[in-house]
């Protein structure tokens, strides 16, 4: 699966319960909003559903994050999913995700709000690249169908140890651009950013 969704700068900090680099006004540049891997971690926070990072088990595992410019992050994301077994039964695996954020700052004569406008893409790892296996887990006797098991433990499983990237994964997040759009456009599409 591929996504591009766009999100406000302010809001993605907001929704995280930090809003520190909001005191400085408008943001002008990627770095006002943090290092790149909080910046990663709140988008895949985000993704995940959990802007605020309470889960005891988040889905995503940050792999790696890199400014490749003042406007560009590049992030991958290794993500469990589970896959059904029979009625009650479940066996995890995981997907590779790779990330690339957009940083348009803030425009001062039109009035628009900084925005990231980022690239997703996903694909399942094969046993060959990772396994994942379950984690023992006791509910006792008359326990609740979710009981809180901790997560399955992923490893890499390739020789070098490094995760091995989906050639498609990546030619889909190399392909995000941004072309700037008029502001009366803007106006009269009202795009709403998140």
């Amino acid at each position: 699966p591929a996504a591009a969704p766009r999100r406000g700068a302010d809001r993605l900090l907001m929704d995280s319960g930090d809003p520190v680099a909001l005191t400085s006004g408008s943001l002008t540049k990627m770095k006002e909003l943090g290092k790149p891997a909080f910046l990663a971690s709140l988008l895949v926070r985000r993704r995940d559903g959990d802007p605020r990072g309470q889960a005891t088990q988040p889905r995503s595992q940050l792999i790696s994050a890199a400014a490749v410019s003042d406007s560009e992050l590049r992030f991958e994301v290794r993500e469990t999913v589970f896959s059904a077994t029979g009625m009650t039964s479940a066996v995890p695996s995981s997907r590779s995700v790779q990330g690339r954020a957009l940083f348009v700052p803030a425009d001062a004569q039109t009035g628009a709000a900084a925005y990231l406008l980022t690239a997703w893409a996903s694909s399942a790892s094969s046993p060959e690249q990772i396994r994942c296996e379950p984690t023992p887990c006791e509910c006792g006797e008359g326990a609740t169908l979710s009981c809180d098991c901790p997560a399955p433990k992923c490893t890499e499983t390739s020789e070098s140890g490094t995760p091995v990237r989906d050639a498609v994964d990546v030619a889909i997040v190399e392909s995000l651009r941004i072309a700037p759009i008029s502001y009366s456009l803007q106006q009269s599409l009202k795009l709403n950013i998140e």
